[in-house]
């Protein structure tokens, strides 16, 4: 049984580690003063000797408990001090490719002649592809004994999410190559209808399937939806009610369950589609289709057809690993700095909530692993720019942020005025997240913030060459990351 005031007391009224050694040392104190009146004060032959005999007891009974919390509190704070980072980085710097492994800190150079972006890694991380003078080059990476180099005659590839195997065109058809546990004959997976070709495919989350568009020659160029198995058994067309002028489409991704695609839709019109797209959900079952969001002005609804005007760069979309959420950066405009909202849609459902303010413009998102956070870059929302020092104003003040799947308990994680911070990437523990920083005079470095500790590391010191004056542009504020950089763990 606990005495009020003992070592147990301290422990559940103080419930942080912190809290606890300062509220022990200070019932130390306590115990050292009794000790003290024990050694001076006492008399053996004092009526009160059996009580001072039961108090002595208590003190190192006390003392027990006392070294016994500082143990165990000093093992929780090491337990939750977060991991050191791991994994790789790929990036371009001067046109040709480099890889750094976090935990060695040595860089090495892949590529040769310029020319190299878009890389990507595979599902394991043992292999990286990038494009190149039109073609893309497949490298192993970290593999004991491999050192050859694969090229594909193709202009686009696309990763399996689960395995070692690549996605791509192949003289009109769609091929997949599969390359571990040992590089096999590539299959065809799916063969263009005459007259046309193929313009797009996705891999489901699951890595058994692909979506696959399909544009026909001629004056109408309507492009078609396939859902294509991706051991090459079988395809089928998914039909669906488009909207009003949109014979167009292009990829955003799939739903986390492998049950919807995601779709922007539109004309042909360079113009238009650079302002947004409707951005729509399409089931592979029924052909249903449902609009992500309205929010497109009036004046351009007739051209455009129903839905959610976004733009259509990929790091706008971001799928929950569970469930049945998409984040969406949702927002008429092409320029990046105004009219960017954060959205989370329910493929399921058709619900939608609206996660970030109006005064804020958001310029790239991210799941957590285990799906029960966001990590968003945002600066000020500025409708009055319309480019030049102002917008350069507010693109600078973009930092990184994070907050619950629901929105709430926002919290800044980057706040340093000389950078200019973008494109969150998690770490896989949660521990971590991977970001772009831009300084003022326009260099591009790596740098990774303790989710629970705010702790910046810078990881790579410089990315894509000598910085250009109006690299902070990049196009209406926008930087295409993807191209530049991929990180795997």
């Amino acid at each position: 049984m606990f005495r009020k005031g003992s070592a147990r007391d301290c422990w559940m009224h103080d419930s942080t580690p912190a809290r606890r050694i300062v509220a022990v040392s200070g019932w130390i104190a306590q115990s050292r003063n009794s000790r003290n009146y024990d050694r001076h004060e006492k008399d053996p032959s004092d009526d009160a000797a059996p009580w001072m005999k039961s108090m002595k007891s208590n003190v190192w009974r006390s003392r027990l408990c006392v070294f016994a919390l500082v143990f165990v509190s000093g093992f929780t704070a090491i337990a939750q001090s977060p991991a050191r980072l791991t994994g790789k980085i790929a990036y371009i710097q001067e046109g040709n490719i480099w890889v750094q492994v976090l935990t060695e800190g040595i860089r090495r150079q892949l590529s040769q002649g310029g020319q190299a972006y878009h890389p990507q890694w595979s599902a394991s991380g043992h292999w990286l592809s990038f494009n190149q003078s039109e073609k893309v080059n497949v490298i192993p990476i970290d593999l004991f004994g491999r050192n050859d180099t694969i090229t594909l005659e193709a202009d686009r590839s696309a990763w399996s999410p689960k395995l070692d195997e690549i996605a791509f065109v192949d003289h009109g058809a769609l091929a997949v190559l599969r390359l571990e546990p040992v590089i096999r004959q590539k299959r065809i997976v799916f063969r263009q209808p005459a007259p046309g070709n193929i313009a797009d495919f996705e891999w489901n989350p699951d890595g058994t399937s692909l979506a696959v568009a399909t544009t026909s020659d001629g004056p109408d160029r309507i492009t078609r939806l396939w859902y294509v198995n991706a051991d090459g058994s079988s395809s089928r067309e998914i039909s669906f009610v488009r909207p009003l002028y949109s014979p167009h489409f292009e990829f955003a991704g799939w739903s986390s369950d492998g049950e919807r695609i995601l779709l922007w839709v539109g004309g042909f019109s360079a113009s238009l589609a650079a302002d947004g797209l409707p951005l729509v959900s399409v089931s592979v079952t029924s052909g249903d289709l449902q609009p992500v969001a309205n929010d497109i002005p009036a004046r351009v609804t007739q051209a455009r057809g129903p839905g959610s005007a976004v733009l259509q760069y990929k790091e706008y979309i971001a799928v929950s690993p569970f469930g049945n959420r998409v984040l969406v950066i949702s927002g008429f405009n092409r320029n990046a700095w105004t009219n960017k909202r954060l959205i989370a849609f329910n493929t399921a459902t058709g619900n939608i909530r609206v996660l970030t303010d109006a005064d804020k413009a958001v310029a790239s998102c991210a799941w957590s692993p285990d799906g029960n956070a966001i990590a968003f870059a945002a600066g000020p929302d500025d409708r009055e720019a319309g480019g030049g020092e102002r917008a350069k104003r507010a693109l600078a003040q973009r930092r990184i942020w994070i907050m619950n799947a629901d929105g709430q308990q926002r919290r800044q994680l980057t706040a340093d005025a000389k950078y200019r911070d973008e494109y969150p990437l998690w770490s896989r523990d949660g521990q971590h997240i991977v970001f772009m920083r831009m300084d003022t005079q326009n260099r591009i470095s790596v740098w990774s913030v303790g989710v629970y500790d705010g702790t910046l590391l810078k990881l790579v010191d410089q990315i894509m060459g000598p910085a250009a004056t109006d690299s902070w542009f990049g196009y209406y504020g926008h930087v295409a990351w993807p191209g530049f950089i991929a990180f795997s763990q």
